[in-house]
């Protein structure tokens, strides 16, 4: 299951506020480090990386974060390297009670980068998680085509700012709206 959107970080702080108001939760770094533990927060709005503009060199950089019940203890998967040493991932694999969130970027050219909510896990956690943020993201977004876009993301859209999955991909892959692509 997932949701894809797009959103500023005053739109996912709507969607956090919404959310923890119920429920405490927590946000891990959903990463592959040579730690055994991982970056936690304990609310959305502190996430510090969430105002970050994004630049990278080669291939897709998006932030993304665990998100688990507070109480819920994240398990880095142990991944031995052929080249030697230790990695820690993680990931749902062995953290069935999360819901992944992807919290898109403003990128360093403008553009603002697409940010999901998934999980591949059946466990019941992981369900109730995903539909909490479903239910606040189709509350405060309005969908686009197969996209969700939060007010100030639609705003910035609106004053000609480009809605893509990836800064490299030609602008009419870009979001637009059906009406845009009638003859």
């Amino acid at each position: 299951m997932q949701r894809c959107f797009f959103a500023l970080p005053e739109d996912l702080l709507a969607i956090f506020s919404l959310v923890e108001a119920k429920h405490q939760l927590r946000y891990t770094a959903s990463n592959t480090i040579e730690a055994s533990i991982s970056d936690s927060y304990s609310s959305g709005a502190s996430i510090p990386t969430l105002w970050e503009p994004t630049s990278y060199n080669s291939g897709f950089f998006r932030r993304c974060y665990l998100v688990t019940m507070s109480e819920t203890e994240i398990l880095g998967r142990r991944i031995v390297l052929t080249s030697g040493g230790v990695r820690y991932a993680f990931d749902q694999l062995v953290n069935p009670d999360t819901m992944e969130l992807t919290t898109g970027a403003q990128h360093s050219s403008g553009a603002l980068l697409s940010g999901r909510i998934a999980t591949c896990s059946d466990s019941p956690t992981s369900k109730k998680l995903f539909e909490l943020f479903k239910r606040a993201i189709g509350k405060h977004f309005r969908q686009i085509n197969a996209f969700w876009v939060g007010p100030k993301a639609e705003a910035a859209w609106r004053e000609g700012v480009r809605l893509a999955q990836d800064v490299k991909s030609p602008a009419e892959y870009d979001l637009r709206e059906q009406a845009a692509d009638a003859v």
